[in-house]
């Protein structure tokens, strides 16, 4: 059985298919064909009252584990973005960071309304952290975007708009709150907010959405 069978029968038996699952136990059981029958005696258990693995058993199972995984991995690889996230995420752990979440997005509010005005009205976006609220307008121009910002209560404050590439582009929020962005990227961003007053290492970041 090639990567690719294997890959599609690993697949199925995710969706609950029982011929899949009784296929796969059948390939994976022929790596252990030859070898000498194990008796059904229960396991030692370990001082920390797990079950100590039968002789060889863990390494095989390991052995099976990494197989399926390079198996799936080739199948339904984890996308680039999703990855990169994860590395900004981990990158910002030791700074003290409060998550604005998304509360409100028109595009899909109403799908129908959302289809019929998609390439006229702007995409209206509201993030919510405790103490402050960020609005957004984001406009479409050709491929790129425009951004009109809020910060509620008004605050004055840096603007951070952040791509998952890694490029950035920095924006001033003025005594009322307010903040705006010509011309950038369409793509997958977040919102970082350093407020004035709050310390050096103080901000709210906006979850990640694709403008």
């Amino acid at each position: 059985m090639d990567a690719e069978e294997l890959a599609s029968l690993v697949l199925a038996a995710a969706d609950g298919e029982a011929d899949a699952w009784e296929m796969l136990v059948e390939h994976f059981s022929l790596a252990t064909a030859g070898r000498a029958p194990r008796t059904p005696e229960e396991p030692e258990p370990r001082n920390d009252g797990t079950l100590e693995p039968e002789d060889g058993q863990g390494d095989e199972r390991e052995e099976l584990w990494r197989e399926l995984g390079a198996v799936l991995a080739e199948a339904d690889p984890l996308p680039s973005e999703a990855v990169e996230v994860g590395r900004d995420s981990f990158t910002w752990r030791t700074i003290d960071v409060e998550l604005a979440e998304l509360a409100h997005d028109s595009s899909e509010s109403d799908p129908r309304i959302a289809v019929a005005r998609a390439s006229r009205s702007p995409r209206l976006l509201t993030f919510e952290a405790p103490g402050l609220t960020v609005e957004l307008e984001v406009t479409a121009v050709g491929t790129r975007r425009r951004l009109i910002g809020q910060l509620v209560p008004p605050r004055r404050g840096l603007v951070t708009v952040r791509y998952h590439q890694g490029k950035s582009a920095a924006i001033e929020a003025d005594d009322f709150g307010r903040f705006r962005a010509e011309d950038l990227p369409a793509g997958l961003c977040s919102l970082r907010c350093h407020l004035a007053g709050a310390d050096e290492d103080e901000f709210v970041v906006t979850d990640w959405v694709t403008l």
